[in-house]
């Protein structure tokens, strides 16, 4: 991910720097140079240029300061993103003397432009000074009849394979994530293969004669691409679902209940006397023994008041006997008597 972002880094920083360039200081500039490639002004159309035939070029330099100019080298170069991809320097020097204008006629041999560009790019004549300061230019957008194989086509396949890889990289690392992803880390992730895609399309539209890269469109297609690459990650993000508490849990009927378990003896203790009782095998002689304990255990476990009532009753038969023995020993001792 790092050496993707660094390399895009190098491709797409001479892009944004020439998108934006300085603005020039009308004062700076010592000459008005005007130019025509093979009888075309340069600037007023786009200029065609065959590297099987040489070109010429018919330079116009007006000093309207008042300093004399010495120009030394006429270079005639083109690039795209900031990058040369031809130049040619040729040394003719002249003087230009203040509010006077110099004519030169220049033949170029472009037999080696084949193999350097192709396409439409921006391209301009200047003339430096003899410590290579520019003095004055014509630029011109140019058509060059080159090869696909040429540097600015193996730049062509360059960013094709790039964006590929990043694409390809995006949507591996999507695929490998179980858990679902967030919209932020999508587009973090596809955003070298938007700028990459956006960099693909400014050279191949060159490629094919469509658009020329000057540095506005250049920049309007690349940050096309990004948006594309932010709608293509937004629509691959699934976003994680937060979880919801159910509501139960967040309004627990129970909050602020005690609760407890109400204590039953009498149950535990017919369960105790329930598991007291012994087990028989449904024979009639084992249910008589069986209702026999039965029966004495329940003597056994006679209710308190019940045991009161009958010693009370056997204390009132033991007085009744009392009186029964004592009237006959008073019947005889009157008989005595």
């Amino acid at each position: 991910m790092r050496r993707l972002v660094a390399a895009l880094a190098v491709l797409a920083a001479p892009a944004l720097a020439a998108a934006a360039p300085a603005a020039a200081d009308p004062n700076s500039i010592a000459l008005s140079v005007t130019v025509t490639a093979n009888g075309q002004p340069l600037g007023a159309q786009t200029v065609s240029i065959d590297p099987d035939q040489p070109v010429s070029l018919l330079i116009t330099a007006a000093n309207n300061g008042q300093n004399p100019q010495h120009v030394r080298t006429i270079r005639f170069s083109g690039g795209v993103f900031g990058l040369s991809f031809f130049g040619y320097d040729t040394a003719m020097p002249f003087d230009v003397a203040p509010h006077e204008l110099a004519t030169r006629t220049l033949v170029l041999d472009l037999g080696d432009l084949r193999n350097q560009a192709i396409g439409l790019m921006p391209a301009s004549v200047e003339l430096l000074d003899q410590g290579g300061t520019s003095l004055g230019s014509a630029d011109a957008v140019t058509d060059v009849r080159g090869s696909l194989l040429s540097l600015f086509g193996a730049l062509g396949v360059v960013l094709l394979v790039f964006a590929a890889a990043a694409w390809t990289s995006g949507l591996r690392a999507l695929g490998r994530r179980e858990h679902q992803v967030t919209r932020g880390w999508a587009i973090g992730r596809f955003l070298p293969a938007g700028i990459g895609t956006g960099l693909l399309a400014v050279v191949w539209l060159s490629i094919f004669r469509v658009v020329a890269p000057a540095p506005l469109p250049a920049l309007g297609v690349v940050l096309g691409g990004v948006l594309i690459s932010t709608i293509a990650a937004s629509i691959a993000a699934r976003p994680e679902p937060q979880e919801i508490e159910p509501i139960t849990t967040i309004l627990d009927p129970t909050v602020g209940v005690k609760t407890g378990v109400l204590e039953t003896p009498e149950i535990e203790e017919d369960k105790d006397s329930r598991d007291d009782e012994p087990s028989h095998s449904g024979n009639l002689d084992d249910l008589a023994d069986l209702y026999i304990d039965d029966h004495d255990t329940r003597d056994d476990h006679d209710d308190p008041a019940e045991d009161a009532d009958e010693e009370l009753h056997k204390e009132l038969d033991e007085l009744d006997g009392d009186e029964a023995v004592e009237e006959p020993v008073r019947e005889e001792s009157g008989k005595r008597a």
